[in-house]
């Protein structure tokens, strides 16, 4: 089947809360009066140092608040503090006072997030910095999708599971939905308040890293060889067992290596939109299967069997759950989503080993697409850094292809890696094709046959977005904003 061709193209276009200084966090007042001058953004003036700062309230001089502002440079060099082991900055904000969402967006603006903890080391490095703090910080903790369950605010795998005992159970119900760090408890626990809440916080980033999407590596094309009865999908091969042939995951396991192959393992959601592909097809009442996850009885965090790093989590709802006894991951055929259960549980299961990979030409990875368009599935995709107007954009002035529609959230994050790996910022959007033409907040995909509509099936909305501002001519136009959600532009 011939690849079609989409286009995403390219439309150029924050309250900032201050660091140290005296006004624990409050944010700057632009304009704000320094000298008997006004300032209308953050400045250098009057520090021999040349970090740039702000006023918090309108009149420096007579209220004399004041806070450095934040800054995305890459490095750590400023107001971070660094650790070997980790290959990691951090920025602890003990005398400021904020909301979940207001440390996240401070965290967000140099570059950062707000705290995850990956391991064991980097957990005793947080304690022992805290040990003489009787402190509750905000970390990156949070429960915020109601389609999924906790997770990092910077997209880190969330493996150190016999940390999670302190979280609610029902944190949707209970309002306590964002996680913080608890120093003031003996155990140093990881617990749960309500996001509104205010508190200090912890940043962190990794110098010099400028990633804000999964590697586009993880999506690209590769034909793969599989034996009759296997799906190939970029360089593996995967096969569904029933529960006849699966049974308890020790079970599950024993039967995948008996056929060279591991209970599978996620490292992308390539690699979970493949699985979901791959479990549609599964006939009868089955709702989820084993996957090679398992968290062992003398282990703090959760590990593949086939010894690969943990390097995705995607817990379901109110997961991931916090045991005394060695616990196993299915995942829901629906979503995706995992969840930690006994490993005496029935289930199917699903295997996978290593395919032969095609010999193809060196760069003939993307067959069937033209020169510089990327892959995906049956559809081929480019990115154009060209300006241009919304109607240039549909008439395909510069790509000669129909503007992008996403179906869903696996497009969408194949999507993100594409912009990614161009280096967009923050300040970067993207025209779509998705309008709303009759000016009734109703938006529909452009792109079907003689300039007809489709149905808007999955959507991505950026916050306080669709708004009903800046429509021209009974037309809103959507924008994809290079941090990856949508707006509406004029």
């Amino acid at each position: 089947m011939s690849p079609k061709k989409v286009v995403v193209t390219m439309f150029f276009s924050v309250e900032i809360h201050t660091l140290l200084g005296n006004a624990h966090g409050m944010p700057c007042a632009l304009p704000f009066k320094y000298n008997n001058k006004w300032y209308s953004e953050c400045t250098a003036e009057g520090r021999e140092d040349h970090h740039r700062w702000c006023a918090t309230t309108s009149r420096y001089d007579q209220d004399e608040k004041w806070g450095f502002c934040p800054s995305q440079e890459l490095s750590c060099d400023t107001f971070w503090d660094s650790n070997q082991e980790s290959r990691a900055c951090y920025q602890f904000n003990l005398y400021t006072i904020l909301t979940w969402s207001q440390a996240y967006s401070s965290c967000l603006a140099q570059g950062g997030s707000l705290l995850s903890i990956t391991d064991l080391t980097e957990q005793m490095y947080i304690r022992e910095r805290l040990a003489d703090v009787g402190v509750m910080v905000w970390i990156g903790l949070n429960h915020l999708s109601e389609r999924t369950g906790w997770q990092w605010s910077d997209g880190a795998p969330l493996a150190l599971v016999n940390f999670t005992s302190g979280l609610s159970s029902n944190p949707l119900q209970d309002n306590r939905q964002c996680g913080v760090y608890n120093s003031a408890s003996g155990g140093h626990q990881w617990q749960s308040l309500s996001c509104e809440s205010a508190l200090p916080y912890i940043c962190k980033k990794t110098p010099n890293d400028t990633k804000t999407a999964e590697p586009l590596d993880n999506w690209q094309y590769y034909r793969t060889v599989c034996s009759e009865g296997w799906l190939a999908h970029n360089r593996y091969c995967y096969k569904a067992l029933a529960e006849a042939e699966a049974g308890t995951w020790e079970d599950s396991s024993t039967a995948c290596n008996s056929i060279g192959a591991n209970l599978t393992s996620l490292h992308s959601l390539s690699d979970v939109e493949l699985l979901l592909g791959l479990l549609a097809n599964v006939s009868g009442s089955v709702s989820e299967v084993w996957i090679g996850l398992i968290k062992k009885l003398s282990s703090s965090a959760v590990e593949w069997s086939d010894g690969s790093p943990v390097d995705l989590t995607l817990w379901h709802m109110h997961h991931p759950t916090h045991s005394n006894s060695q616990l196993c991951a299915k995942t829901d055929i629906k979503e995706g989503n995992w969840l930690l259960a006994q490993c005496d549980e029935k289930l199917p299961a699903v295997c996978r080993r290593a395919g032969l990979l095609s010999l193809l030409p060196t760069g003939a990875w993307d067959e069937g697409c033209p020169e510089d368009w990327k892959r995906k599935g049956h559809s081929c995709y480019m990115v154009t850094s060209h300006e241009q107007s919304y109607e240039d954009a549909v008439k395909g002035y510069y790509c000669k292809a129909p503007l992008v529609t996403v179906e869903n959230r696996f497009e969408q994050a194949f999507l993100n890696s594409l912009v990614s790996e161009m280096g967009a910022n923050g300040s970067v959007y993207y025209w779509t094709a998705l309008q709303d033409q009759g000016n009734r907040g109703e938006y529909s995909w452009l792109g079907g046959h003689n300039g007809s509509t489709l149905p808007l099936l999955y959507t991505n909305w950026n916050r306080h977005q669709p708004g009903r501002e800046g429509r021209r001519g009974g037309v809103g136009c959507s924008i994809l904003y290079s941090m990856f959600q949508v707006e509406v532009a004029p």
